[in-house]
Formats: C-alpha cells, structure tokens, sequence
C-alpha cells in the first residue's frame, strides 16, 4: 500500500512543479510589464470597463520601499493617472496589474497639456504669483459727465475689479485673474426705477454685454470658471466716474480644475 502511495506522490510532484513554474512565470511577466510614464488602459472597478491613463511613480504612502524604487517594476499594483480624472484626482489612483494593458498608436500618447494658464512661481515670501500681472484696483478714472460714451478699454478695468481680480494674500495662493474676452456696448437708455442699482431719474444707463473668464490659482490646481456672459448696466456716478449697477446673467460659466505639475 505504501508503495501504491509513493508511487502516486512521485507522479502528481511534477505536475505541480510544472504547474507552479507556469503561474510563477507570468506573475514576473505581468509584474514587470509597466514602468511610470507608460500609456495603459485599466479595468478599475474588475466589470470590463477600461479607461485610458498614464503610469505614475509609487508615492511613499503607497510604500516606502516602492517609493525609493521609482522604477514601478515587479509589482503587484501600480498608481495610475486615469484621462477622465486629471483635472479632479491628478495624484491618480491604484489599478491592479493583471486589470491592466498597453495602449499603442496614437492612444498610446499622453492627453495634450492644458495652455489656458502660463507658468506660475512662489516668490521669498512663499506666496504664488498668477500666471500675469495683477491690475491693480480701484483703476484711476478720468471725469466724464452723465451721458458720455464710455471708453470700452476703461469698462474692461472695472470689470476685471468689479469681478475679483487681485493678488495672493503674504505667503498664500488664491490670486484671482478676469480676463474679458469679448465686450459689446448697448443702446444708451434713461435710468428705470425698477430695474437699475445706482443712478437716479435722469441718468444715463449704458447696458453692456461682457464675456470674461476667471481663473484662481492654488498651489495643487487653478480653478477655471469659463466664458461667464452678463449685461453689466454702467452709469455715470456723482464723483463724474464709470460705476457698474445691476447684472443681467445671460450664460453660466464652464468650470474646469487644471492640476498644477508637481
């Protein structure tokens, strides 16, 4: 019997010598296969739904020693920056290595970088600039009497004060920039109890119709509220200056995050 036994132990051992070499060598395969900056595809969720993304270093919450390595190699999970979440999640997620595969041709290339905002920069005192200068507010205004045609660069000024622009506060971020895009002067009319903020019978109303874009630069990412359309009511005010009265919205912004490189 015992020889029975042996002989049945001696003819199942190299099977399971074979069968562990196989699963062995294409753990290595799989485990080897990405290095940070490939393009993949990933199954996050284990239903077949692939997303496309890049390859990033390990972080060293991930773990230290993975970290240290950089190379991304020979294991089991790697952190992956997914297309559709660049803006909201640029630090990138973990996607196992056997739910993951190559992109080739042209999805093989990373998404095209962001060029909506310029280079930003932290001065001695660690606050971040915006990617432009910063007009300063209130504007210096010539005086005009009530009734004048407003100057159109003048109305982009105010606008851009109006709607928020300024500097990071000492060793903050948050700058806030107003670009104007687009700025259309209205038919003049009287001033209307109803519907005007400012001014008084007799003033001129000069209606104003202004696309602009703001962005808020914070050190991880910039905000961007995009192509903002309103009617801005502008009056002559009693110190014989261009003021803004009362809005009209006609369209809401498109809002994005930009992730700052890091």
């Amino acid at each position: 019997m015992q020889n029975i036994q042996a002989r049945r132990r001696n003819r199942i051992l190299p099977v399971l010598i074979a069968i562990a070499g196989f699963l062995l060598i294409g753990e290595i395969s799989a485990q080897a296969k990405y290095q940070p900056g490939d393009r993949v595809e990933c199954d996050t969720m284990g239903i077949d739904q692939w997303f496309k993304g890049t390859v990033l270093p390990y972080k060293p919450q991930d773990n230290p020693a993975l970290a240290k390595d950089k190379t991304g190699q020979n294991h089991y999970i790697h952190r992956v920056r997914m297309d559709n979440e660049a803006s909201t999640r640029p630090e990138g997620g973990m996607c196992f290595t056997d739910r993951m595969r190559p992109l080739a041709g042209a999805a093989a290339a990373p998404p095209p970088a962001d060029t909506s905002v310029g280079p930003v920069s932290v001065d001695e005192n660690n606050t971040l600039s915006a990617d432009r200068p910063i007009l300063a507010c209130p504007i210096d205004q010539p005086t005009v009497k009530n009734g004048a045609r407003p100057n159109v660069e003048m109305l982009k000024k105010i606008i851009r004060c109006d709607k928020g622009e300024k500097a990071a506060g000492k060793g903050l971020d948050g700058a806030v920039t107003i670009d104007v895009t687009a700025l259309q002067l209205g038919a003049m009319r009287q001033w209307i109890y109803s519907r005007d903020i400012g001014g008084k019978p007799g003033t001129t109303i000069y209606p104003v119709k202004v696309t602009y874009t703001e962005r808020t630069f914070y050190r991880t990412r910039t905000a961007v509220s995009e192509n903002w359309v309103r009617i801005i009511n502008f009056y002559v005010n009693e110190f014989g200056e261009w003021q803004s009265g009362s809005e009209e919205p006609v369209k809401s912004p498109q809002t994005r995050d930009i992730p700052r490189p890091r």
